[in-house]
């Protein structure tokens, strides 16, 4: 396997082990940043929900050009994702992504807010959005779990 090869592979098993990220979004031209609770399937759509009037869903819709970051330490690994938020509109598909949400932090145990509150918003007014990113970076400078892809530099994954 080529290093970019071996740098997918593992990026896709550290963003499926992992379920926190950074979102950074703007809303005239003032940046924000928030955690959220991520999903992601095979083609690095990333999903998660928030409240409707959050501050996150009025900047996605004023401006839905966004950034994501997932890494954690001590080792020093990230994926950072730049590309475009679309709102779920579909009511099956919504429900369809809460529920692997809902799968997600069972699996992992988590226990606070806002997931251990995660069924009291079902059908309450939320949004789940899609991020479809236009580039996936990673970088894994000493993660001793993904040897094969240690590098000094990002490789890019998309584009």
């Amino acid at each position: 396997m080529t290093n970019i090869e071996q740098s997918k592979k593992d990026a896709k098993s550290f963003l499926n082990e992992n379920y926190i990220a950074v979102l950074a979004t703007s809303q005239n031209d003032e940046p924000s940043a928030s955690t959220v609770y991520y999903i992601m399937f095979d083609s690095y759509n990333f999903y998660f929900y928030t409240k409707h009037n959050s501050n996150k869903t009025k900047n996605i819709l004023q401006n839905p050009k966004v950034g994501l970051v997932v890494g954690f330490g001590p080792e020093h690994i990230t994926v950072q994702v730049v590309g475009e938020a679309l709102r779920i509109e579909d009511e099956e598909e919504k429900e369809k992504i809460f529920e692997k949400l809902m799968e997600m932090e069972q699996k992992n145990g988590v226990k606070m807010w806002p997931t251990d509150d995660t069924e009291r918003f079902r059908g309450q007014k939320n949004e789940i959005f899609k991020i479809v990113p236009t580039e996936v970076s990673f970088l894994n400078l000493d993660s001793l779990k993904y040897p094969d892809s240690i590098s000094d530099e990002f490789v890019q994954i998309i584009p």
